[in-house]
Protein backbone atom coordinates (compact mmCIF):
# COMPACT_ATOMS: atom_id res chain seq x y z
CA UNK A 1 0.00 0.00 0.00
CA UNK A 2 1.08 3.58 -0.66
CA UNK A 3 -0.14 6.27 1.76
CA UNK A 4 1.04 9.82 1.07
CA UNK A 5 -1.83 11.94 2.41
CA UNK A 6 -1.42 15.65 3.18
CA UNK A 7 1.81 16.43 1.37
CA UNK A 8 2.59 18.80 -1.49
CA UNK A 9 3.02 16.35 -4.32
CA UNK A 10 1.29 18.45 -6.97
CA UNK A 11 0.95 17.59 -10.64
CA UNK A 12 4.62 17.03 -11.37
CA UNK A 13 5.04 14.74 -8.40
CA UNK A 14 1.90 12.85 -9.35
CA UNK A 15 3.19 12.32 -12.87
CA UNK A 16 6.53 11.05 -11.61
CA UNK A 17 4.84 8.77 -9.12
CA UNK A 18 2.45 7.39 -11.73
CA UNK A 19 5.33 6.69 -14.11
CA UNK A 20 7.14 4.76 -11.40
CA UNK A 21 4.03 2.74 -10.60
CA UNK A 22 3.02 2.00 -14.18
CA UNK A 23 4.61 -1.46 -14.17
CA UNK A 24 3.86 -2.28 -10.56
CA UNK A 25 1.94 -5.54 -10.15
CA UNK A 26 1.46 -5.75 -6.39
CA UNK A 27 0.13 -2.42 -5.08
CA UNK A 28 -3.53 -2.53 -4.04
CA UNK A 29 -4.18 0.84 -2.35
CA UNK A 30 -3.03 4.36 -3.20
CA UNK A 31 -3.95 7.30 -0.96
CA UNK A 32 -3.00 10.77 -2.17
CA UNK A 33 -5.56 12.89 -0.32
CA UNK A 34 -4.76 16.58 0.13
CA UNK A 35 -1.82 16.87 -2.25
CA UNK A 36 -2.68 19.76 -4.60
CA UNK A 37 -3.07 17.38 -7.52
CA UNK A 38 -4.96 18.83 -10.47
CA UNK A 39 -6.10 17.59 -13.86
CA UNK A 40 -2.58 17.15 -15.25
CA UNK A 41 -1.52 14.94 -12.37
CA UNK A 42 -4.66 12.85 -12.25
CA UNK A 43 -4.44 12.11 -15.98
CA UNK A 44 -1.24 10.22 -15.22
CA UNK A 45 -3.10 8.04 -12.73
CA UNK A 46 -5.81 7.45 -15.28
CA UNK A 47 -3.09 5.83 -17.36
CA UNK A 48 -2.44 3.40 -14.52
CA UNK A 49 -6.09 2.35 -14.59
CA UNK A 50 -5.70 1.39 -18.24
CA UNK A 51 -2.82 -1.00 -17.57
CA UNK A 52 -2.86 -2.02 -13.91
CA UNK A 53 -4.70 -5.16 -12.82
CA UNK A 54 -4.04 -5.17 -9.06
CA UNK A 55 -5.06 -1.73 -7.76
CA UNK A 56 -8.17 -1.98 -5.59
CA UNK A 57 -8.52 1.50 -4.02
CA UNK A 58 -7.60 4.96 -5.30
CA UNK A 59 -8.05 7.88 -2.89
CA UNK A 60 -7.74 11.39 -4.34
CA UNK A 61 -9.84 13.43 -1.92
CA UNK A 62 -9.21 17.14 -1.24
CA UNK A 63 -7.19 17.86 -4.34
CA UNK A 64 -7.80 20.22 -7.27
CA UNK A 65 -9.25 17.78 -9.76
CA UNK A 66 -11.77 19.16 -12.24
CA UNK A 67 -13.81 17.84 -15.13
CA UNK A 68 -10.87 17.23 -17.47
CA UNK A 69 -9.03 15.05 -15.00
CA UNK A 70 -12.21 13.18 -14.13
CA UNK A 71 -12.89 12.58 -17.81
CA UNK A 72 -9.50 10.86 -18.04
CA UNK A 73 -10.36 8.69 -15.04
CA UNK A 74 -13.60 7.73 -16.76
CA UNK A 75 -11.67 6.54 -19.81
CA UNK A 76 -9.41 4.52 -17.54
CA UNK A 77 -12.40 2.88 -15.89
CA UNK A 78 -13.72 1.70 -19.23
CA UNK A 79 -10.92 -0.85 -19.44
CA UNK A 80 -9.99 -1.34 -15.80
CA UNK A 81 -11.00 -4.63 -14.20
CA UNK A 82 -9.55 -4.34 -10.70
CA UNK A 83 -10.50 -1.06 -8.98
CA UNK A 84 -13.12 -1.43 -6.25
CA UNK A 85 -13.15 2.04 -4.66
CA UNK A 86 -12.64 5.50 -6.19
CA UNK A 87 -12.69 8.48 -3.82
CA UNK A 88 -12.82 12.01 -5.24
CA UNK A 89 -14.40 13.99 -2.38
CA UNK A 90 -13.63 17.68 -2.05
CA UNK A 91 -12.46 18.43 -5.58
CA UNK A 92 -13.83 20.64 -8.38
CA UNK A 93 -15.85 18.08 -10.31
CA UNK A 94 -18.99 19.26 -12.05
CA UNK A 95 -21.56 17.78 -14.39
CA UNK A 96 -19.07 17.04 -17.18
CA UNK A 97 -16.79 15.07 -14.89
CA UNK A 98 -19.61 13.17 -13.21
CA UNK A 99 -21.05 12.33 -16.63
CA UNK A 100 -17.66 11.00 -17.75
CA UNK A 101 -17.50 8.66 -14.77
CA UNK A 102 -21.09 7.62 -15.41
CA UNK A 103 -20.27 6.73 -19.01
CA UNK A 104 -17.87 4.05 -17.76
CA UNK A 105 -20.32 2.34 -15.41
CA UNK A 106 -22.24 0.26 -17.97
CA UNK A 107 -18.96 -1.36 -19.07
CA UNK A 108 -17.12 -1.49 -15.75
CA UNK A 109 -17.93 -4.60 -13.72
CA UNK A 110 -15.66 -4.24 -10.68
CA UNK A 111 -16.16 -0.78 -9.15
CA UNK A 112 -18.16 -0.96 -5.92
CA UNK A 113 -17.89 2.52 -4.36
CA UNK A 114 -17.67 6.04 -5.76
CA UNK A 115 -17.10 9.07 -3.55
CA UNK A 116 -18.04 12.47 -5.01
CA UNK A 117 -18.93 14.36 -1.84
CA UNK A 118 -18.34 18.12 -1.74
CA UNK A 119 -17.97 18.74 -5.44
CA UNK A 120 -20.02 20.76 -7.95
CA UNK A 121 -22.24 18.06 -9.42
CA UNK A 122 -25.64 19.38 -10.46
CA UNK A 123 -28.74 17.95 -12.09
CA UNK A 124 -26.99 17.06 -15.35
CA UNK A 125 -24.31 14.99 -13.64
CA UNK A 126 -26.82 13.37 -11.29
CA UNK A 127 -29.04 12.43 -14.22
CA UNK A 128 -26.10 10.82 -16.05
CA UNK A 129 -25.14 8.79 -12.97
CA UNK A 130 -28.74 7.73 -12.41
CA UNK A 131 -29.15 6.51 -15.99
CA UNK A 132 -25.84 4.63 -15.76
CA UNK A 133 -27.09 2.81 -12.66
CA UNK A 134 -29.84 1.22 -14.76
CA UNK A 135 -27.09 -0.49 -16.77
CA UNK A 136 -24.72 -1.37 -13.93
CA UNK A 137 -25.00 -4.30 -11.54
CA UNK A 138 -21.94 -3.85 -9.34
CA UNK A 139 -22.02 -0.39 -7.69
CA UNK A 140 -22.93 -0.80 -4.01
CA UNK A 141 -22.26 2.67 -2.52
CA UNK A 142 -22.62 6.15 -4.02
CA UNK A 143 -21.67 9.33 -2.16
CA UNK A 144 -22.91 12.71 -3.45
CA UNK A 145 -23.20 14.74 -0.24
CA UNK A 146 -22.94 18.53 -0.51
CA UNK A 147 -23.18 19.03 -4.25
CA UNK A 148 -25.65 21.04 -6.36
CA UNK A 149 -28.27 18.41 -7.10
CA UNK A 150 -31.81 19.78 -7.32
CA UNK A 151 -35.26 18.35 -7.96
CA UNK A 152 -34.50 17.18 -11.50
CA UNK A 153 -31.45 15.24 -10.38
CA UNK A 154 -33.24 13.56 -7.49
CA UNK A 155 -36.17 12.64 -9.69
CA UNK A 156 -33.71 11.01 -12.09
CA UNK A 157 -32.55 8.76 -9.25
CA UNK A 158 -36.18 8.00 -8.40
CA UNK A 159 -36.79 6.92 -12.00
CA UNK A 160 -33.62 4.82 -12.14
CA UNK A 161 -33.88 2.90 -8.87
CA UNK A 162 -36.60 0.45 -9.96
CA UNK A 163 -34.26 -0.64 -12.78
CA UNK A 164 -31.28 -1.27 -10.48
CA UNK A 165 -31.04 -4.26 -8.17
CA UNK A 166 -27.61 -3.94 -6.54
CA UNK A 167 -27.16 -0.43 -5.09
CA UNK A 168 -27.04 -0.63 -1.30
CA UNK A 169 -26.22 2.90 -0.14
CA UNK A 170 -26.75 6.37 -1.57
CA UNK A 171 -25.82 9.53 0.32
CA UNK A 172 -27.40 12.78 -0.92
CA UNK A 173 -27.47 15.07 2.12
CA UNK A 174 -26.80 18.81 1.78
CA UNK A 175 -28.21 19.18 -1.73
CA UNK A 176 -30.85 21.76 -2.75
CA UNK A 177 -33.84 19.62 -3.69
CA UNK A 178 -37.39 20.00 -2.44
CA UNK A 179 -40.14 18.00 -0.79
CA UNK A 180 -41.87 16.62 -3.89
CA UNK A 181 -38.62 15.22 -5.27
CA UNK A 182 -37.89 13.59 -1.90
CA UNK A 183 -41.35 11.98 -1.91
CA UNK A 184 -40.75 10.68 -5.44
CA UNK A 185 -37.51 9.06 -4.33
CA UNK A 186 -39.14 7.60 -1.23
CA UNK A 187 -41.85 6.04 -3.38
CA UNK A 188 -39.22 4.47 -5.65
CA UNK A 189 -37.51 2.90 -2.64
CA UNK A 190 -40.51 0.73 -1.94
CA UNK A 191 -39.67 -1.53 -4.88
CA UNK A 192 -35.87 -1.59 -4.55
CA UNK A 193 -34.61 -5.01 -3.41
CA UNK A 194 -31.19 -4.08 -2.00
CA UNK A 195 -31.06 -0.41 -1.03
CA UNK A 196 -30.71 -0.29 2.75
CA UNK A 197 -29.25 3.19 3.39
CA UNK A 198 -30.53 6.42 1.85
CA UNK A 199 -29.37 9.68 3.41
CA UNK A 200 -31.21 12.90 2.54
CA UNK A 201 -31.20 16.43 4.02
CA UNK A 202 -33.14 16.92 7.24
CA UNK A 203 -35.89 19.53 7.34
CA UNK A 204 -37.27 19.27 3.81
CA UNK A 205 -40.21 17.24 5.08
CA UNK A 206 -41.95 17.62 8.40
CA UNK A 207 -40.85 15.48 11.38
CA UNK A 208 -43.82 13.11 11.16
CA UNK A 209 -43.39 12.52 7.44
CA UNK A 210 -39.65 11.92 7.94
CA UNK A 211 -40.41 9.33 10.60
CA UNK A 212 -42.88 7.58 8.29
CA UNK A 213 -40.09 6.94 5.78
CA UNK A 214 -38.28 4.33 7.76
CA UNK A 215 -35.91 3.40 4.94
CA UNK A 216 -34.55 6.96 4.69
CA UNK A 217 -32.09 8.64 7.05
CA UNK A 218 -32.35 12.41 7.31
CA UNK A 219 -29.19 14.25 8.35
Amino acid sequence: DLYLDENQIGDEGARALAAALMKNSTLQRIRLNGNQIGDVGVRAFAGILLKNSTLRQLWLNANQIGDEGTRALGIGLLKNNSLRQLWLDGNRIGDVGASALAAALPQNSTLLQIGLNENQVGDGGARAVAVALTQNNTIKSLYLIRNRIGDEGLRAFAAALPQNSTLGEVFLSANPFGAEAVRALAAALQSHPSLYTVCLPRGILGPEEERSLGSVTFA
